[in-house]
């Protein structure tokens, strides 16, 4: 009777395991909203005015896009940023292709 519980118990474990590594990808809470503002000469850098999360920014109360071909707000994680002569910024390479919004230009309604 023993030998088929550590059977069992050993079964359990390895679907738990596969189960475990198959999860799909989570989202992160740490992951802020950003103002859009302007890019480096070399597009190799993301300057933004305004933490929209940390603010508690709401869009179409506190600000908006207006319709214009260029990046309006962009998600990234705000442990990664970085200051520099120009103002605050993210690296391109920490911005997150799926977290950016190219509907226009920023709009502050504060």
């Amino acid at each position: 009777m023993t030998k088929i519980k550590m059977h069992l118990l050993l079964v359990a474990l390895l679907g738990i395991g596969a189960a475990w590594v198959n999860r799909p990808p989570q989202t992160s809470s740490i992951i802020h909203k950003y103002s859009f503002s302007q890019m480096s000469s070399d597009r190799s850098k993301w300057y933004y005015i305004y933490d929209l999360t940390a603010g508690n920014y709401v869009q179409g109360i506190d600000y908006d896009c207006y319709p214009a071909n260029f990046y309006c707000s962009f998600m990234a994680n705000p442990s990664n940023s970085h200051v520099d002569g120009i103002g605050t910024f993210f690296y391109a390479t920490d911005v997150l292709a799926s977290g950016t919004d190219d509907e226009g230009y920023f709009i502050n309604y504060r």
